[in-house]
């Protein structure tokens, strides 16, 4: 049943499409994803930048659902339109159409001949348009795609064959060089076409990790009295389900001290008087962190104010 109506939405896949080639292609770029309905921010990230440049962008996004077979089915229409028309297109999910379809791809070079040899092996290589698969995890943390053929979590290697299934990729983008050979076998495609150019959405979570360590160094430097938030510096604890009450305890009573030493190579000597009703405020603060923890309860979270000078 499911290869028959994957013959059948090829056929209209493909009649649709040529016929819709007879316009000329006009410099687009096209987003796709079947899983959202409103485009993510990697997408509009890179359109903002192509259009800037002078592309015209589309953003075609739409969550595929039982209760929407309709309403995608006109989507799936306006999709094979501007597949057409478009010189680029950018996925972040396996898409349907774009397996199913036939574009003018790039012949596969001597160096791939060998891989050619598996039967699941993708060596169409899309040339007009250039498709782009921005895959949507970050990193490899566990088996998808290719590596999960005929298991529960994945599909059968007859349905990976009959909905072509990430298939028609140019290029695939990876968020890192060490994550280059754990694509190239979940997409089944040369290690050649995996680039790891990174994702908007990623080099900005770098950026704030950097910030936020920068941050850390700051209000370090300036004895936890840091002005950066309210005159106040927070510390965020998030224990392990196997960590106890007690143990917390100790953590917070040794950070205590730490920050006590902190702050006295640099507020002692200048108002000590204002050093020792710090060090009263924090040891007030902790003796009520005790008393709210109990024998067998783990505390997720604790704050630990400066108080000001």
């Amino acid at each position: 049943m499911k290869a028959a109506f994957a013959s059948l939405a090829r056929w209209f896949f493909k009649a649709s499409y040529r016929i819709c080639c007879f316009l000329p292609r006009r410099n687009e770029v096209l987003f796709l994803s079947r899983q959202v309905d409103e485009p993510g921010y990697n997408f509009r990230s890179l359109g903002s930048e192509f259009q800037r440049r002078g592309w015209i962008v589309s953003y075609l996004t739409k969550r595929l659902s039982k209760r929407a077979v309709a309403s995608y089915s006109f989507h799936v229409v306006r999709e094979i339109y501007h597949l057409a028309r478009c010189r680029v297109c950018v996925l972040d999910r396996y898409d349907p159409v774009v397996g199913l379809l036939d574009f003018d791809c790039e012949a596969a070079d001597g160096a791939n001949i060998e891989l050619a040899s598996s039967a699941l092996l993708h060596t169409e290589f899309p040339g007009q348009p250039v498709v782009l698969q921005l895959w949507h995890a970050f990193g490899a943390f566990k088996k998808f795609g290719f590596q999960s053929l005929d298991t529960p979590e994945g599909h059968s290697t007859r349905t990976a064959q009959s909905f072509g299934i990430h298939r028609n990729y140019s290029w695939i983008v990876c968020t890192g060089e060490q994550n280059r050979a754990a694509y190239a076998e979940a997409f089944s495609y040369p290690i050649e076409r995996i680039v790891a150019l990174g994702l908007p959405e990623y080099d900005d979570l770098l950026e704030k990790r950097k910030a936020i360590e920068r941050l850390w160094r700051m209000s370090v430097a300036c004895a936890c009295c840091s002005r950066l938030r309210y005159g106040k510096a927070t510390i965020l604890l998030i224990p392990s389900g196997s960590c106890d009450a007690f143990g917390t305890t100790r953590f917070l009573a040794r950070m205590s001290r730490w920050l006590g030493r902190s702050i006295r190579s640099r507020k002692e000597r200048e108002r000590p008087l204002t050093y020792r009703r710090l060090c009263w405020k924090r040891i007030s603060s902790l003796r009520t962190i005790r008393r709210s923890c109990t024998k067998r309860t783990c505390l997720e979270s604790a704050r630990l104010s400066t108080f000001r000078t």
